[in-house]
């Protein structure tokens, strides 16, 4: 109800600035940069007794930098950060990248960023295929690093580098 709803006590606070929040099977997986929250529940706060629960999905991984690195696959997201490519269920983690043998690479592409460079990782999905760009910016220029693409169905990782894409829309 509309009426009802008072900003002083209609929210759920999340300890950390929020890059992304992303719809998951009854629950809502929110993104910030250094920590990733679960949000379950179907009464919000500030509407008579709430039930919702915030918990730290994970709390020794890192959040994510760029909301367009998220996208869905079989009722998983999927999404890049410093550390790598991982897909989750929103209970579980799998390291894509480990686990399809680009772990060093992925590490040495982040390691190429300076600390006032900002980073863009772009990714969409199509027929089992991850694409995620990465690219940085320094002042008003922008400067591509490469293209990888994982295979989620054969499990395994190329790269692309002639695709260069600063934004998609899936």
């Amino acid at each position: 109800d509309p009426t009802t709803w008072r900003p002083s006590t209609s929210f759920i606070d999340i300890a950390d600035e929020i890059v992304a929040i992303a719809p998951l099977r009854g629950l809502l997986v929110v993104f910030g940069k250094s920590t990733i929250w679960r949000i379950r529940g179907s009464v919000p706060p500030g509407n008579g007794p709430s039930n919702m629960i915030v918990d730290e999905l994970a709390p020794n991984m890192q959040g994510t930098t760029d909301a367009h690195s998220i996208t869905y696959y079989a009722n998983a997201l999927i999404f890049a950060n410093d550390q790598g490519v991982w897909q989750t269920d929103g209970t579980s983690f799998k390291n894509l990248t480990e686990k399809f043998g680009v772990q060093q690479y992925w590490r040495n592409l982040v390691e190429q960023l300076n600390a006032g460079q900002s980073k863009r990782a772009v990714a969409w999905q199509h027929r089992g295929y991850y694409f995620v760009s990465l690219s940085y910016t320094s002042g008003v220029t922008s400067s591509y690093l490469d293209t990888l693409v994982f295979d989620l169905d054969r499990g395994c990782a190329y790269r692309m580098s002639n695709m260069n894409f600063l934004a998609v829309t899936n």
